[in-house]
């Protein structure tokens, strides 16, 4: 199908050339169909690969998931989705997460994107925040998460949507120019652990502009032609961020769940070029026994977004990744409340969040260096650390820590100085998912002992060495 394209441009920072990008195109139309941008031609042979399924080795081509989300979106459209619905979509990174995203866009429908790892608390006040009116999901998630939370809010089990129907292809939703501006595509929830998730919605226009830009900064930006077609990238982050990667062509490892032993073989059986890692990753990845044995000299970027990275992790990952180049996304001055420092040569370092830092006295400590630490202890499957009040220091951290399975000792030292801990059967993520440290914060404020499901296990003096737990 042949369409007439309208475009207004943008203009990258620092000088950088001026860039059209559509105003009447979805995110699907841009990246599937036959728009061309003068940035470049995507890979749309049919037989490109685009994605990898990290779990199977499986490749996942261009013609295989325009032709999966047409039929998907057939599918939703029998179902009597329609545009201006918003659906909530939940899943944990699969090959079928871009192809429901975009069959659901086909249709001019709004995606509400939710945590897999949302407790039912959570994700009712998603559906009712958003207005959902249909849920698109997969199995494994109904019965102890979307089933009791879509009858909270009165949302009928005919309207619960898994993913995976095959049947004709279903016309495309249409734009008139500068409607990309103002039709959602997403509403995404803050990260925030201070206050509630708020919900933000964010256009077509904002998306596509998102992917030029990142584009543009690769032809321009300081490190040119950095990621070039056919490199492979990491697939941890919710797969709306890494649309830009698509466009780049760049084929993307669909990771569903983090394990430092697993990540390390992909990295280098899938040759992936490109890591995109949370700061918390990247010392456990660092410390896998395995990691030494291997050959990591083609890893070319190490990026971190936003999010701090600590100097001594940085270079214990340029050890790692000898020809990798480590970065952090800096867009200029916006008043975001971190933490930051300048290096020589006018380096930006950011330390970390100032509201999430801990008053110990004179000192200010990351409670995601704290939780990086734990994490490291084999009994340890997920930890958080928050701020309690101490007479002498001020503050003093307070580790909630998520035994495994077959845990019998818990390590309550963390070589930082004084704390207490707890053991909690579950710590609650954002939507975006980031540690609701809120949650834990207000419950304890409430009452050590009451509201919350989780055990104190001693004062400071566990602080200095392990104590033994038995389940």
């Amino acid at each position: 199908m042949t369409r007439n394209f309208n475009v207004a441009p943008i203009h990258t920072p620092h000088g950088y050339s001026s860039v059209p990008v559509p105003d009447n195109l979805t995110v699907p139309q841009f990246l599937l169909d036959d728009y061309e941008h003068p940035l470049g031609k995507l890979r749309r042979g049919a037989q490109d690969d685009w994605f990898i399924d990290d779990t199977t080795g499986r490749k996942v081509s261009f013609g295989e998931l325009k032709t999966r989300s047409s039929y998907l979106a057939r599918g939703l459209a029998n179902y009597g989705m329609k545009s201006d619905d918003v659906v909530l979509f939940l899943s944990a990174n699969h090959p079928d997460f871009p192809v429901a995203i975009w069959a659901i866009h086909r249709l001019g429908a709004v995606v509400a994107l939710a945590n897999p790892k949302s407790s039912p608390e959570a994700l009712i006040n998603l559906l009712r925040v958003c207005r959902v009116s249909r849920i698109v999901t997969q199995r494994r998630y109904l019965g102890d998460l979307i089933r009791p939370a879509a009858a909270a809010v009165g949302i009928s089990p005919e309207f619960i949507i898994l993913i995976g129907s095959k049947q004709s292809v279903q016309p495309d939703f249409t734009l008139a120019p500068g409607e990309a501006k103002t039709k959602v595509a997403f509403l995404l929830f803050s990260s925030y652990s201070s206050s509630k998730p708020k919900a933000k919605a964010i256009s077509h226009y904002s998306v596509i502009a998102d992917i030029v830009k990142f584009a543009a900064l690769q032809r321009d930006g300081p490190v040119r032609r950095a990621m070039m077609p056919g490199d492979v990238i990491t697939g941890l982050f919710p797969f709306h961020h890494l649309f830009g990667a698509c466009f780049l062509g760049l084929v993307v490892d669909i990771i569903p769940k983090f394990s430092r032993h697993k990540l390390l073989a992909s990295i280098h059986d899938y040759h992936i070029s490109h890591l995109l890692l949370l700061p918390s990753l990247v010392p456990l990845i660092c410390e896998e026994p395995s990691a030494t044995s291997r050959d990591f000299t083609h890893v070319k970027t190490l990026s971190t977004g936003p999010d701090p990275l600590p100097a001594s992790q940085a270079h214990a990952a340029a050890k790692l990744f000898p020809n990798g180049l480590i970065s952090q996304s800096v867009t200029g001055w916006l008043s975001t409340g971190n933490d930051v420092r300048f290096l020589s040569g006018g380096k930006l370092f950011v330390v970390d969040g100032s509201k999430e830092t801990i008053a110990v006295g004179p000192f200010h400590v990351s409670p995601e260096e704290i939780e990086v630490h734990l994490k490291t202890h084999r009994y340890v499957a997920d930890a958080c650390v928050i701020p309690r009040v101490d007479d002498v220091a001020g503050e003093i951290p307070l580790a909630f820590i998520v035994p495994t399975v077959k845990a019998n000792l818990i390590a309550s030292a963390t070589g930082k100085g004084e704390g207490v801990s707890a053991i909690a059967r579950t710590i609650q993520d954002s939507p975006s998912g980031k540690i609701l440290r809120r949650v834990l914060r207000d419950g304890l404020n409430r009452s050590l002992n009451r509201g919350l499901d989780f055990e104190i296990l001693g004062g400071p003096e566990t602080s200095s060495w392990a104590r033994e737990f038995t389940k």
